[in-house]
């Protein structure tokens, strides 16, 4: 965790361009321990600047990171005061050092902040059991951290060029199927049109096969392309029938990266045809006994 050297607390005062008021502080705050609404405990060391009202601002230590804080009285005994090294986000993820910034005005919140809804919501979790295990980077715990990074991955140079065209999404298993982990090295920034292409439903679905449903006492195929439902045929087996969704969802993803997202990167297009090949083995896999 981050503490604060007495250089930086000098620089603090600097550059907020306060002064000391007198220690002799009426009510008598100094050494006094508080609880905060969210991050614990903290303890205020110093009167830093008397206000125009007759208010008075406060220096603040939280006990379990040495984080500095200056806050209004009002806001010390109402515990609205905030440690921004403090896993507030989930239990787990942290804001760190953004200086006075709104946080959710700071590059990449929303993205960082969905990331850890999805590894650590254990209601998203119940509705998605694909994101059992799911675990985030140390680093990446840290939204500063995650932020810097984010030029970084893979699809990035893409995204900001093509943003204004598509809505973008951070995925964690594009490159390597099944990877739990999101971090720099595994993951990477795709239209979320695509990402979606690739998110396999088939847990929802009574024949344990994606793309394939009982109609009539036979297996009906259907594949989704540009948000329309596509009938394959009826089969007699949901094997035959997954054989044929499979078959046409490859010449679905031919037409997007040839097409509509030929911009997207190359290295990333080789995974997507190997992740799909991925995912029709694994299924194939998972019903060994009934073919």
């Amino acid at each position: 965790m981050k503490q604060n050297t007495q250089e930086e607390l000098t620089q603090l005062e600097k550059d907020l361009n306060l002064k000391y008021a007198t220690k002799n502080d009426k009510i008598n705050w100094i050494g006094k321990i508080f609880d905060s609404n969210k991050c614990g405990k903290f303890k205020v060391i110093d009167v830093v600047k008397k206000n125009k009202d007759g208010s008075t601002n406060y220096l603040c230590k939280f006990i379990n990171t040495n984080y500095l804080v200056i806050a209004h009285k009002s806001n010390i005994l109402d515990g609205g005061i905030t440690d921004r090294f403090f896993p507030i986000v989930y239990n787990v993820g942290v804001i760190g050092d953004i200086g006075n910034i709104n946080v959710k005005k700071y590059p990449y919140y929303k993205t960082w902040k969905y990331m850890l809804h999805r590894a650590y919501n254990d209601e998203y979790k119940n509705k998605y059991p694909t994101y059992n295990n799911v675990v985030v980077s140390e680093k990446w715990l840290n939204l500063k951290n995650f932020s810097k990074d984010v030029q970084n991955i893979i699809g990035y140079k893409e995204m900001i060029k093509y943003n204004y065209k598509y809505k973008f999404n951070l995925d964690k298993d594009i490159l390597f199927h099944n990877n739990k982990i999101y971090d720099l090295q595994n993951c990477c920034l795709i239209p979320e049109k695509l990402n979606s292409f690739f998110i396999n439903k088939q847990y929802t679905n009574t024949t344990g096969y994606e793309g394939v449903g009982l109609h009539n006492g036979k297996y009906r195929a259907r594949v989704n392309c540009d948000n329309k439902s596509i009938f394959l045929g009826h089969f007699t087996n949901p094997y035959d029938a997954y054989i044929e969704y499979n078959k046409n969802k490859k010449i679905i993803l031919d037409y997007y990266l040839n097409n509509e997202f030929n911009f997207i990167d190359d290295f990333i297009k080789k995974r997507m045809y190997i992740k799909l090949q991925d995912q029709y083995e694994e299924t194939l896999q998972s019903h060994k006994e009934e073919i």
